[in-house]
Order: structure tokens, then C-alpha cells, then sequence
């Protein structure tokens, strides 16, 4: 079962993005390289994931900015 978020992360259509460690190599969404696991941040939502360098660019990625 998917947690619970709170309103504010409901009312948005937009990524709500988390500090994660991954466990398994991960590639960035938006630049295409390997997410180390110091630096990575993924959607709460729908798991997208990218660097935290890379998430002032991911409102230009025009493929997967907003949940359906």
C-alpha cells in the first residue's frame, strides 16, 4: 500500500521529490548518468528519479513534468 501524503503533496500536479538512497544504480531521468547514493532525490509519487544537481531542470524535461 502507497503511503499516505500530505495535502499540500496531493494538491500539486507537479514531482514532490525525497532525499534517496539507492540501493541499486539508478540512472538520472535527465541527464542520463548514474546517480551516486549520496546524491539522489526521487518523486514520491511516481519514483522518477534524478541528481540534486539536476532537479532545478527537471520543470524543462517536458516528458514527464506533471502526474497524470
Amino acid at each position: 500500500m502507497a503511503k499516505a501524503l500530505a495535502p499540500e503533496e496531493l494538491a500539486s500536479s507537479s514531482h514532490t521529490f525525497k532525499n534517496k538512497t539507492f540501493k541499486k544504480p539508478k540512472t538520472c531521468n535527465i541527464c542520463k548518468q548514474l546517480i551516486s547514493s549520496s546524491q539522489g532525490l526521487s518523486c514520491r509519487v511516481c519514483k522518477y528519479a534524478c541528481h540534486k544537481k539536476c532537479e532545478p531542470k527537471v520543470s524543462q524535461n517536458k516528458s514527464r513534468l506533471f502526474h497524470l
